[in-house]
């Protein structure tokens, strides 16, 4: 398309904010503890590929759509593409309805964020990654309460840190580092055939191999374009990295952190009416 920039840092960087946008399966992968199915090694697959290919196909014929009524200018000069496309198809009366459209739609995609991202700080407290107030669970639903609100409270001050865009590019730079490493230990696992699963879902180790290279691609090649989102990105990841070793050798040399662990634990229990979540049909009062 005219104007278009080919440049592989521009199209990289338009991936990282376009990637979000297709990356709903992931939630499977979050919560496939919670999936009570019978054949789960075909259908999470099957679930995979359909949710990509669903996206995929509604995202070209919508952008289709807009490139039909609009410019490619008009797109780029647009505060909110889908409200000047209704403004010019339908009238300026319809175009009020378009936010409340929007924040319609978007309660599906916080509902599986919200489910996703918390049953990841449950697995990551039971494995004692995280404080053991995030493993709770509600003794009657099992919903991991304490993880929903803390998730929930932390993505509302994010998103009042300044340009989304920006945030959107450093922390998809988190993603791609926090993804190649555990499928680095996947690619090892599955060639030495490391046992992990009574019953896995099996694959070839072609694809993990693909995704790492993908990954890896998609991380090097935008550092000429903007250096300055690589350098933020993997100074966070690092962060992340050398704040972890630090408690985990504060708590291993002392019980201070632990008192204060236990402590936040009851009190959580007692708000949210909660017990410790340890796996799958496991639990405990503490």
């Amino acid at each position: 398309m005219k104007g278009s920039d080919w440049k592989p840092g521009a199209i990289v960087l338009a991936i990282y904010q376009g990637n979000w946008a297709f990356g709903g399966f992931t939630t499977l992968n979050y919560g496939s503890e919670e999936i009570q199915i019978e054949n789960f090694r075909k259908t999470l697959p099957r679930a995979c590929l359909g949710g990509l290919v669903i996206s995929a196909v509604i995202y070209v014929l919508v952008n289709a759509s807009y490139f039909a009524i609009l410019t490619p200018q008009e797109v780029i000069d647009s505060d909110a593409v889908a409200t000047t496309f209704i403004q010019r198809t339908v009238g300026n009366d319809a175009a009020f309805a378009v936010p409340a459209v929007v924040g319609f739609l978007l309660i599906g995609t916080l509902n599986g964020d919200i489910f996703g991202w918390s049953r990841y700080m449950v697995a990551g407290s039971r494995r004692k990654m995280m404080p053991t107030c995030f493993s709770l669970i509600h003794v009657d639903n099992d919903s991991p309460r304490v993880s929903v609100f803390f998730h929930t409270f932390t993505s509302i001050i994010f998103a009042f840190l300044g340009d989304v865009d920006q945030l959107v590019d450093y922390l998809n730079i988190v993603s791609i580092l926090t993804t190649i490493f555990p499928l680095a230990v996947l690619v090892i696992i599955k060639w030495k055939k490391m046992p992990v699963a009574a019953d896995p879902v099996k694959y070839s180790i072609f694809w993990p191999v693909l995704n790492i290279i993908i990954m890896i691609a998609l991380l090097v090649i935008p550092i000429q374009q903007d250096p300055i989102s690589f350098i933020i990105g993997f100074s966070m990841f690092l962060g992340g990295v050398v704040v972890y070793f630090v408690v985990k050798f504060i708590v291993n040399h002392t019980k201070f952190l632990g008192i204060i662990d236990r402590k936040l634990t009851h009190l959580c229990q007692i708000l949210t009416w909660t017990v410790v979540d340890l796996g799958p049909g496991e639990k405990t009062h503490l």
